[in-house]
């Protein structure tokens, strides 16, 4: 069995000081409800519509494609595994944010939230046993509107 040693221990702990920024932006903090059938429901999320669909994987499938930038048209209907949400997490919570600042397809924006966001997809996923995600570019009501215009005639 492999040793700790302290050095590295100290070590590391400086790393994360000397890395630690002290801005912090939050957009908006919710409380889950309820959560089953794969549906989170989400109270005290001012910005959000009634019946928003939110979603979590782009930038964590983008990164698990090992994509050198965002690119919405390979990332849209990319089906990502668990195992690999899962290592993409384990990933990015080791990152310092300015390593994580460096991935190429991560939005600058979404560099303080991207571990979080993927922990909690990857805490779902674990929690309903699902095998993987699909990953979507549109939201529900694009599919509403599509549902929509393939129903009408002519």
């Amino acid at each position: 069995m492999a040793q700790i040693k302290a050095d590295e221990i100290t070590q590391l702990i400086r790393q994360q000081i000397e890395n630690y920024e002290t801005k912090v932006a939050v957009d908006e903090v919710g409380t889950v409800v309820t959560l089953g059938d794969g549906i989170a429901r989400v109270y005290g999320l001012d910005k959000v519509m009634a019946g928003e669909l939110l979603s979590f994987p782009h930038q964590v499938a983008g990164i698990a494609m090992n994509l050198p930038a965002y690119d919405a048209s390979r990332i849209h209907h990319a089906r990502i595994s668990a195992a690999d949400v899962h290592a993409v997490t384990v990933s990015l919570l080791a990152l310092s944010r300015a390593e994580r600042r460096r991935i190429g397809v991560l939005h600058p924006g979404r560099v303080d939230v991207i571990g979080g966001g993927s922990l909690v997809l990857d805490r779902i996923m674990q929690r309903f046993g699902f095998t993987e995600v699909l990953v979507s570019e549109h939201d529900i009501l694009d599919g509403i509107a599509w549902a929509l215009a393939a129903d009408r005639p002519g």
